[in-house]
């Protein structure tokens, strides 16, 4: 999922609490609810690894549009924002990404340790289950549509 939908969760959930470090711990979990949720950008990451230029291509094109959400945020005098809230927000939202560059295997450590992959792997061994089989099918279906 890309940078700019987790940042604008991690906003979102800013709206709603009231101090910085639960801000930044529920914007980090967030991050990983949402990977959970289909979301079909996996063919993206194909089409990119296929050539170099193609990745600087798609991350540059998210970098810049977080860029211009927080530039927006932050300078925006209608919106009733508490900057530092919203700060927390963005940051612990995008932080398992920005981890991902530093050290890879992060991500999937942190998605292990949150059930995401074993729930989602359970789901796939389930299928003898009508009900979970159709369920999973169905997931599967949206995430790569």
């Amino acid at each position: 999922m890309y940078l700019t939908t987790h940042a604008a969760a991690g906003v979102v959930i800013s709206q709603h609490v009231d101090k910085p470090l639960p801000v930044l711990l529920y914007a980090f979990l967030s991050h990983f609810l949402l990977d959970f949720i289909p979301h079909g950008d996996d063919h993206v990451e194909d089409w990119a690894r296929e050539k170099k230029r193609r990745i600087a291509l798609v991350t540059g094109l998210d970098a810049g549009l977080l860029i211009i959400m927080i530039v927006t945020l932050y300078s925006s005098d209608h919106l009733e924002l508490n900057r530092d809230l919203a700060s927390a927000g963005i940051i612990g939202a995008i932080l398992p990404d920005v981890l991902t560059f530093v050290y890879p295997a992060i991500h999937e450590k942190l998605n292990r340790f949150f059930l995401v992959r074993r729930i989602k792997k359970r789901l796939r061994v389930a299928r003898n289950s009508p009900i979970l089989g159709f369920l999973n099918r169905r997931q599967d279906h949206l995430h790569f549509f």
